[in-house]
């Protein structure tokens, strides 16, 4: 239903990415974590385009922990 997409499919949800085995994580040592000493968590990341009604294209960039 509604007007088509003007770029591209629908991206996956990001559980979906978080859940794929085919998703590859990076590990970052973080320093100060809570005041406390170093801790190291995986992270991935990429870019998108959030595009809503009547406003123009967006970028943006999402991240996950």
């Amino acid at each position: 239903m509604g007007r088509p997409r003007l770029k591209g499919e629908r991206l996956p949800n990001l559980s979906v990415i978080a859940e794929d085995p085919s998703t590859v994580w990076r590990t970052i040592t973080l320093s100060n974590w809570y005041a406390k000493e170093e801790r190291s968590v995986e992270v991935v990341s990429a870019t998108a385009v959030w595009h809503s009604g009547q406003a123009r294209a967006v970028p943006l960039r999402w991240v996950l922990i």
